[in-house]
């Protein structure tokens, strides 16, 4: 449990980083760790690192529902 408490202050810490000059969609890495999609193979998967990333960094978004089926395409 520690590497995963090491890992969410890290996010913390970067996630206040990334929104002290801009959007955190700003940088590359975040959205392509946080826009992983498998829609293309049809498989699916859970990844720690993304779900902790998108519950801690959502409180900065206004989220809802999207009618496209492929707007995050990395």
């Amino acid at each position: 449990m520690v590497k995963f408490e090491q890992l969410k202050n890290l996010f913390t810490i970067s996630l206040n980083n990334y929104n002290i000059n801009n959007c955190q969609c700003a940088y590359p890495r975040f959205q392509q760790i946080i826009g992983i999609e498998c829609n293309s193979t049809g498989n699916s998967f859970k990844c720690y690192d993304t779900d902790l990333l998108m519950s801690m960094s959502n409180v900065y978004f206004d989220i809802s529902n999207s009618d496209l089926a492929d707007e995050n395409i990395n």
